[in-house]
């Protein structure tokens, strides 16, 4: 009865040419990666979708940097962040992204996740509790809807970009506790999440803002910090990208909320100091850059 179910199910999706094939890489990631598709045929692709936003993932210099961390840490991480997986190079990260954020945060703490998607889950669920509302923008990454879904919390959904709709809603709510959640970048469409409006609104009406900012800006920080101020802690960011980091207290790592942290492993310990790299880069036109930090296939955050 299940398989058929199941079949039935699997049938509907491939009439409605819904089904998905994984596609295969068979070069690393650069910006144009030979790909075989769902034909069978490999071709070379300019890599738009890629995550490796600046072309580092191919560098020399981090190559040497992760090789070099796989001979001191060896492989994988051994345990889950609460037992023995937090090693000294996830640590040293944690400290420098919290050390990017105090000029804005003071005394900001960062966290480490295996993923953006376990860090989404653990914001939205470790603050979403009983007493909470959440405002949830309609276009937000999956993993910020499974956060909402999961969340404890009474959840409210507002159109794209729609500041008036939140407005009402806000107006409305009786809750203790308010957040909006928001992309920054919406990555299906490109556009900007009106993080300015969004922050007025959050301050009006005694909100949290919680922004999931996975791009690069212009400074090589992130997105939230140049279309808005960031000042006097009003603003909480959720850095996802390559090595997560997030500033919620210490619900997440302290408290009964923390299962994203507590059951998860985390990120390879080579890895992880590999993207402490610090030093010069070269670019495709030979121009020498200094650069501080590597998260993930990027700079800064």
């Amino acid at each position: 009865m299940l398989l058929d179910h199941l079949s039935a199910k699997l049938r509907t999706l491939e009439a409605q040419s819904l089904t998905r094939f994984l596609r295969q890489a068979e070069s690393g990631t650069a910006p144009r990666q030979q790909v075989r598709g769902a034909d069978g045929r490999t071709r070379e692709l300019l890599m738009f979708c890629s995550n490796d936003y600046l072309g580092l993932a191919a560098e020399p210099a981090l190559r040497a940097a992760l090789i070099e961390g796989a001979q001191i840490y060896g492989g994988g991480s051994g345990a889950s962040p609460l037992i023995s997986g937090h090693s000294r190079a996830h640590e040293q990260v944690a400290e420098t992204l919290g050390r990017w954020l105090t000029p804005h945060i003071p005394e900001a703490r960062a966290l480490g996740f295996c993923t953006g998607y376990m860090a989404n889950l653990a914001v939205v669920t470790a603050l979403g509790d009983e007493e909470a509302e959440i405002f949830s923008e309609a276009w937000n990454h999956a993993s910020l809807i499974d956060g909402t879904r999961l969340a404890r919390a009474q959840v409210k959904r507002y159109a794209h970009g729609d500041v008036a709709a939140l407005r009402e809603l806000l107006t409305a709510s009786t809750a203790k506790v308010k957040l909006i959640v928001t992309d920054a970048v919406f990555s299906m469409d490109g556009d900007l999440a009106p993080l300015p409006a969004l922050l007025a609104l959050a301050e009006e009406f005694d909100a949290w803002l919680i922004v999931d900012d996975a791009r690069y800006g212009i400074t090589g920080f992130c997105i939230a910090e140049e279309v808005m101020v960031l000042d006097d802690g009003e603003i909480r960011i959720d850095l996802s990208a390559g090595l997560d980091a997030v500033r919620v207290d210490a619900t997440l790592d302290r408290g009964p909320d923390g299962e994203s942290i507590a059951f998860s492993g985390t990120i390879p310990v080579s890895l992880t100091d590999g993207i402490l790299y610090r030093g010069p880069i070269t670019d495709a036109d030979g121009i020498e850059h200094e650069i501080d930090l590597v998260l993930g296939y990027g700079v800064g955050c």
